[in-house]
């Protein structure tokens, strides 16, 4: 699932990436650093840096459960109302 979700975030950054790679590659002044710069920023904000250290928080909490605490914590989380997954 998560690299599903990977998948998708990264999906979603092609467009805002495209235009900010192509904002600097028509700039006569071109600096392939300041573009990368640019592109990364774009695809990693301050917003998805903090998402994807709670997701690798989440992960890493998960791989250290056992089977029996895994069920558990997937009984109680499948239980909540959908909207608050």
């Amino acid at each position: 699932p998560s690299t599903g979700y990977h998948l998708c975030r990264m999906m979603a950054a092609a467009v805002p990436l495209a235009q900010s790679l192509a904002t600097e590659l028509a700039d006569n002044d071109f600096h392939p650093d300041k573009a990368a710069t640019k592109a990364y920023h774009t695809i990693w904000s301050p917003e998805n840096i903090r998402q994807r250290n709670f997701a690798v928080f989440g992960g890493e909490f998960l791989m250290k459960q056992d089977v029996v605490g895994l069920r558990g914590f997937f009984d109680g989380f499948f239980r909540l109302p959908q909207p608050l997954w």
